[in-house]
């Protein structure tokens, strides 16, 4: 089997799509020959080989969307041309459901008579773009989005429930922290309740450290703020290494997102005995259970009254759930579904 990975941007992101692919991609090229088309982020032009996967760019990353409208028809020649120049190198395209580059690679593959695996991380995937074109298999990860496949009439034996993959830490948590360290992680914007950190941040007069970790739409209004605010840190975009190590230190990640499904900092948080403060959002109140406390989105007086009982009471109970949990959630060979996923896509 020769599969093609289609993602929306390169280097993969701590926590991104990108970045679930990539370590997919880059367990698969053991067992099958493995090919990456994505766009490069702005600012990245060294794109290397991972782990022997192949990754071709294809075109720049475009952040703003008055951008994307504009190089869209170029876009889509440039795809086009790929998929002409190109199909006689896989036999299963595997894609992400959003970016202008994931969704005309999904028509090319019928176009070109190939096997399409939609791969569904992202909660707000509209429904038009999850029937058409009809794949013949979807993976998501978790029920939350298996039951929106089921409501808009996605067959049954078209939908995977697999798990999303994990680097397991080396070492263990090394917490000795003087004061509470809370560590936010993943795109900088309203989507995922950055905005209501920083007010509730405002009002809580406890001394504590909060880290920003990633890149996004409000990296400059944190920028601002944190200079005003010494207890607010914005640290940029960081190799995964730095990241878990980071979290190694903290004693909770804050994550009041609006749109998820499961976000991989949270599972990550959770493996090194962090508490969790998040939204009743996709699977995370279920995977969370008692080693956190889950709000509703847009909730700041709730948040408040999470960050405040984080800051005055004991977490032993809270960590130790943590990574029970985690522990639970990471029995699934992850890699090894997908693979069979795929064969089972080759064989319709």
């Amino acid at each position: 089997m020769r599969l093609l990975i289609v993602t929306p941007k390169y280097p993969p992101q701590f926590g991104g799509a990108a970045y679930v692919f990539s370590l997919i991609a880059g367990h698969l090229i053991e067992k099958i020959n493995v090919l990456v088309l994505t766009s490069s982020e702005k600012g990245f032009v060294n794109i290397e080989n991972r782990n022997g996967v192949k990754v071709i760019t294809l075109f720049p990353y475009f952040e703003k969307f008055y951008i994307k409208l504009l190089m869209l028809p170029l876009t889509f020649l440039l795809t086009f041309s790929f998929f002409l120049l190109n199909f006689r190198k896989f036999d299963v395209v595997e894609t992400h459901t959003v970016g202008e580059l994931c969704i005309f690679s999904q028509f090319f593959a019928k176009i070109f008579r190939k096997k399409l695996v939609k791969h569904v991380i992202d909660m707000g995937t509209p429904a038009l773009l999850l029937k058409h074109p009809m794949a013949e298999k979807y993976i998501c990860c978790g029920q939350t989005i298996a039951n929106k496949f089921r409501r808009i009439g996605i067959d049954e034996e078209r939908i995977e429930d697999i798990h999303l993959p994990i680097i397991r830490a080396a070492k263990e948590k090394e917490t000795n922290n003087s004061k509470r360290r809370f560590a936010f992680i993943g795109e900088i914007s309203k989507r995922k309740g950055v905005h209501d950190i920083l007010s509730v941040m405002a009002n809580v007069k406890d001394d504590f450290e909060m880290l920003f970790i990633g890149t996004g739409p409000l990296k400059e209004t944190v920028e601002e703020i944190s200079k005003s605010d010494k207890r607010l840190k914005y640290l940029g975009r960081l190799e995964h290494d730095k990241v878990i190590e980071l979290l190694k230190t903290a004693d909770a990640l804050i994550h009041p997102t609006y749109s998820d499904v499961l976000p991989l900092s949270i599972l990550e948080a959770m493996m090194l005995g962090n508490a969790i403060i998040s939204t009743d959002i996709g699977e995370i109140k279920k995977t969370v259970g008692k080693s956190g406390i889950i709000i509703k989105p847009g909730d700041r007086e709730a948040l408040e009254n999470a960050v405040i009982y984080l800051l005055k009471n004991d977490l032993t109970g809270m960590k130790a759930a943590a990574k029970e949990n985690f522990e639970k959630y990471a029995e699934e060979d992850v890699y090894k579904r997908n693979l069979e996923v795929l064969e089972e896509a080759m064989k319709k």
